[in-house]
């Protein structure tokens, strides 16, 4: 067999297998797409999946903020200064009350880092804002995820001085 017939099918096993897992991911997302958060007027992401959420506790955390008994669900952004490993580090939380009525906020996850970084350099001090686009429930053997939307109000003008 020649070297470009085998290159030709590792290719056509490789975009088949892509697609499929693709067309899975896609059946099991819940679309949400939360509009714009007040005041809040530039787009920083669109569609940015929460990264870490895969961990330990913040799979916990997000398992009972998308579960179906939560109520009054909230997302929210927090920068991480202090975060030994990335300054530009951003937490997400998520706000909700259970099946009780009792009030939780936990950090579900990070922005992803490249993310992060961009915002860091076109909001660096502006409030952030977030909207949830999506979710992926968990399940057997599958982790939760979250897609949301980053915004940021739009820096004030600076006036010319005469």
């Amino acid at each position: 067999m020649s070297l470009f017939l085998i290159g030709a099918i590792a290719l056509l096993i490789w975009l088949l297998t892509r697609g499929a897992g693709s067309q899975t991911e896609q059946s099991r997302i819940v679309w949400v797409n939360e509009g714009r958060p007040p005041g809040m007027t530039r787009q920083l992401g669109h569609n940015v999946k929460v990264a870490g959420i895969s961990q330990p506790m913040a799979q916990a955390a997000a398992s009972q903020f998308l579960a179906e008994e939560s109520v009054e669900c909230s997302l929210s952004l927090e920068r991480d200064p202090s975060n030994e490993f990335d300054r530009h580090a951003i937490k997400v939380i998520g706000n909700w009350k259970d099946g009780r009525g009792i009030a939780h906020r936990k950090q579900l996850g990070w922005v992803p880092r490249e993310d992060a970084r961009e915002i860091a350099k076109e909001a660096p001090v502006e409030p952030l804002g977030v909207s949830l686009q999506g979710y992926f429930p968990p399940g057997a053997g599958r982790s939760p995820g979250i897609r949301i939307d980053i915004w940021a109000a739009r820096p004030p003008k600076s006036r010319k001085k005469w």
